[in-house]
């Protein structure tokens, strides 16, 4: 079936088929587990590829930070005072 323009639809049957084949089923399911494990998460993020000049996409991005910050001698300013740990 076509739509105004010529253009195919698409049958639900083929979307489904489509989304299984991508990866995003996948994604969607592990980005729970990351943030769930204290990670920060980010999915389906673009970048311009520097050597083509195309806009890619990295389907997930997980980042984990722990605070460290170093016990201040007596003498000196403790660095909790200046930064936001």
């Amino acid at each position: 079936m076509s739509n105004k323009s010529g253009i195919s639809r698409i049958s639900p049957n083929e979307m489904r088929d489509t989304i299984r084949q991508s990866g995003y089923l996948l994604e969607q399911r592990v980005e729970p587990i990351l943030t769930d494990s204290g990670f920060y998460v980010q999915i389906n993020s673009a970048y311009l590829d520097s050597e083509t000049g195309k806009t890619r996409e990295i389907d997930i991005n997980a980042i984990a930070a722990k605070k460290v910050y170093r016990k201040a001698k007596k003498k000196e300013k403790s660095y909790r005072k200046y930064f936001d740990f």
